[in-house]
């Protein structure tokens, strides 16, 4: 993400009044590898090539008398800018007046302190920087269904490669016939250091290391950077599922998703940047002890403890993925397939594991702080959601904020 700062000021105000806080804008901002823009106190100041160069403005309003200049600034860049107000010399209402005028454009912010600014501006380049990766990516979709492509996918570029399952099938013919003892068992060494294999047939192994190393193969051939894969035309076609292959393609960093279901892309890009390990796709299914049952039969092998694995919980084909998550904070995360709407819920998990025989195998107990699960069910805009580690709404904030998408948080 490049930032430049664009300071502002007007000539009505004595220079002395604004530089000694021009320069510590400067040396904080320059900390975090912010590029600034000479002084600007008109028109002609203003570097229109150099900054249409960046991804986001910031425009630090020194003085007041700014706003015309600002606005002029932004609506000749078409960026998105940051305002930043201080509490002196009618800086804020200038920048209220921007705001104002530029709407979702423009987002405030306004201290007396530089520190508290620069805190501000990590957090947002920090949740933008989560977006990043997505822009103009390709997502390869394994699959006879049409899928549905969610607005905000459209708004980042972001082309979906479609491989029907014939296709897959001829594909996957030629990597068999590449397939030897020695790379099975590397890869089935791979896979023993997250989950327990006992139990498990060498041919099982072998068809999922089939189906591994097609799926990269293709990943690599399409120069796609994600993938979704229609899981139950899948199981039908190969009398396996591709639940094992998701979770350790997961867990080598690529984002691997469920279903056919490209509403989850996002989410789990965007968790994986911001937090270091990728989110979970999960189902909602429901109460149990009061809690929001969540469950999937798959999830990322570096997201779970004590992994098992387990006969598929819907057809009973092999192989499903059984994990427990640790307990805590979650960010309930869902992009909605028609709209730019990002559904967001912060939840606490009490208890994970495999702890009841009908539903998905990894399961996920959940109170929502404050509220009665069983009437938060009733708010919920779908069933696929994605579990994201920690609280990361105010990153979903910005992120929402950036694409021109409104964020519904499901409870207050």
């Amino acid at each position: 993400m490049r930032v430049i700062a664009v300071p502002i000021a007007s000539r009505k105000h004595d220079p002395s009044t604004y530089l000694k806080l021009l320069h510590l804008f400067k040396s904080r901002l320059r900390e975090l590898g912010i590029e600034f823009h000479q002084l600007v106190l008109d028109e002609k100041d203003i570097n229109l090539e150099k900054v249409r160069g960046y991804d986001l403005i910031l425009l630090l309003l020194l003085t007041g008398g700014t706003a015309r200049l600002a606005q002029n600034l932004a609506e000749k860049t078409r960026r998105k800018v940051v305002a930043v107000a201080h509490y002196g010399l009618n800086s804020l209402p200038s920048a209220l007046t921007l705001k104002s005028r530029l709407r979702n454009m423009c987002l405030l912010l306004h201290s007396n302190s530089v520190d508290d600014v620069a805190k501000s501006l990590v957090r947002i380049c920090r949740g933008l920087q989560g977006l990043l990766p997505c822009y103009h990516d390709r997502v390869l979709y394994i699959g006879d269904s049409v899928p549905r492509k969610p607005p905000l996918l459209e708004r980042l570029g972001i082309e979906v490669v479609k491989v029907k399952l014939n296709e897959y099938l001829d594909f996957a013919r030629e990597v068999r016939s590449n397939v030897d003892e020695e790379s099975t068992r590397v890869f089935s060494t791979r896979l023993a250091t997250f989950v327990k294999l006992q139990g498990i047939s060498g041919d099982i192994v072998r068809e999922l290391y089939l189906h591994y190393r097609a799926i990269t193969k293709l990943l690599k051939e399409r120069r796609c950077g994600a993938v979704t894969i229609d899981c139950f035309n899948f199981i039908d076609e190969f009398g396996v599922t591709p639940c094992v292959v998701i979770a350790l393609l997961l867990a080598e960093g690529c984002t691997a998703l469920c279903e056919g279901d490209l509403t989850t892309y996002i989410p789990v890009k965007v968790a994986t940047e911001l937090t270091g390990r990728p989110g979970w796709v999960c189902n909602v299914c429901g109460i149990r002890g009061g809690l929001l049952a969540l469950a999937h039969c798959t999830i990322a092998l570096n997201l779970c403890e004590d992994a098992v694995l387990l006969p598929h919980f819907e057809t009973g084909k092999p192989i499903s993925v059984g994990g427990r998550l640790g307990l805590g904070t979650y960010t309930l995360v869902r992009v909605d397939e028609d709209s730019s709407d990002v559904y967001v819920m912060k939840v606490r998990g009490v208890a994970s594991g495999v702890m009841f025989s009908d539903i998905c195998r990894t399961q996920l107990l959940c109170e929502v702080p404050g509220h009665d699960a069983r009437t938060v069910i009733d708010e919920l805009s779908g069933n696929h959601h994605v579990v994201v580690c920690g609280d990361v709404v105010e990153y979903l904030k910005y992120i929402t904020w950036f694409l021109d998408a409104r964020l519904v948080e499901y409870v207050e």
